[in-house]
C-alpha cells in the first residue's frame, strides 16, 4: 500500500495493488474517486480497512466535488463485511452533511452466492 500527498490540494491518495487475498484500493479526493475491488479475504485485512477507515475520517471533509464509490469484489470474508458497514456509515454522515456520494455496487449475476 502506498500513500500519496497531493501537491495541488493538500489531500492524501491511497493505493493498493491487488493481490490474490487482498483488494485493489483506489481512494483519491482530487479525482473523486473511492474504488475498493477483488478479492478481500486476508487474514490481516482489518489492517488494510482501519487505514481506509482512517482515509475516510481525515480526508473526506476536503471533497468539493462529487465523490464515486465502487465496490466489486469477488471473494470477502466476515471481516471485510463488518468494515464495509462501517465504510458505508461514515460515507452516510458524509452525504447527510451535504457531500455528493455515488455507490455503485458492482456484482456478477450469474453468481449464486450474491
Amino acid at each position: 500500500m502506498y500513500i500519496e500527498h497531493s501537491k495541488t490540494k493538500k489531500t492524501i491518495n491511497m493505493y493498493l495493488k491487488e493481490s490474490m487475498d487482498t483488494p485493489f484500493v483506489n481512494l483519491s479526493i482530487e479525482e473523486g474517486v473511492f474504488e475498493i475491488k477483488g478479492n478481500s479475504y486476508f487474514i490481516g485485512i482489518q489492517e488494510i480497512y482501519s487505514k481506509i477507515l482512517d482515509w475516510i475520517d481525515n480526508e473526506l471533509h476536503k471533497l468539493d466535488s462529487a465523490l464515486k464509490c465502487e465496490f466489486h469484489f469477488h471473494t470477502l470474508n466476515s471481516t471485510t463485511i463488518k468494515s464495509l458497514i462501517e465504510i458505508f456509515k461514515k460515507l452516510s454522515y458524509f452525504k447527510d452533511a451535504g457531500k455528493e456520494i455515488r455507490i455503485n455496487w458492482i456484482y456478477d449475476k450469474n453468481d449464486t452466492d450474491n
